[in-house]
C-alpha cells in the first residue's frame, strides 16, 4: 500500500516518474513511422526472400541444410545496426523543453 502524500509531493513524484515520448511521433505507430527501423526490416525481409527464391529454383542438387545456411548468411550480412530506441524523457524534462521552445518561438517574432 502506498503512503499518503501531500499534493506537492505527489506533483514532484509525477514530474520525476512520468514519461513522455520525445521522438515527436504517435507512440502507437512509431515502429512504422521511424524510417531507419522500417528500412532495415525491409532489407532483412528482402534478403531472406532472395535467398529462398534462389533455393526454390535449384533445389535438386542442394540439400536443405545448405540452402538454410545460405539463407542465414544472406540475412546475417544484410543485418546492420539501425534504429536504437532512446528512453522517453521524464515529464519534468519535457515541460522544461517545451517552455524553452515556446519562449524562443515567441521571442523571434
Amino acid at each position: 500500500m502506498s503512503e499518503v502524500k501531500s499534493p506537492p509531493e505527489n506533483k514532484q513524484l509525477g514530474l520525476v516518474r512520468g514519461r513522455r515520448n520525445f521522438y515527436g511521433e504517435c507512440p502507437t505507430s512509431s515502429g512504422v513511422n521511424i524510417g531507419g527501423r522500417r528500412r532495415s526490416h525491409e532489407k532483412l525481409r528482402r534478403a531472406a526472400s532472395q535467398a529462398l527464391l534462389w533455393w526454390s529454383g535449384s533445389a535438386e542438387g542442394l540439400p536443405f541444410g545448405g540452402a538454410r545456411a545460405r539463407a542465414k548468411s544472406e540475412v546475417g550480412s544484410a543485418k546492420q545496426p539501425s534504429f536504437k530506441k532512446k528512453p522517453d524523457a521524464t515529464l519534468g524534462e519535457a515541460i522544461r523543453w517545451k517552455a524553452k521552445w515556446r519562449s524562443r518561438r515567441s521571442g523571434s517574432k
